[in-house]
């Protein structure tokens, strides 16, 4: 018995959300760099920026 191969159709969000971030460096020294990650958020009152993410970045390597 053959297959036939089946089909799906994706329909594509032609106007995606644009979304606006901003990293700020909070801390620095030998081993690590600390960052914010903040998103712009519209809201009725007016925009303003939003904490998503807090990242720390470790210099050399896996650390158990």
């Amino acid at each position: 018995m053959k297959q036939i191969p089946t089909f799906k159709i994706v329909w594509r969000n032609p106007q995606p959300p644009h979304r606006r971030h901003r990293w700020e460096q909070t801390k620095h020294d030998s081993r690590t760099t600390h960052y914010l990650v903040r998103e712009l958020v519209s809201t009725i009152a007016g925009p303003f920026w939003l904490i998503s993410s807090n990242l720390e970045l470790v210099s050399g390597g896996r650390v158990a």
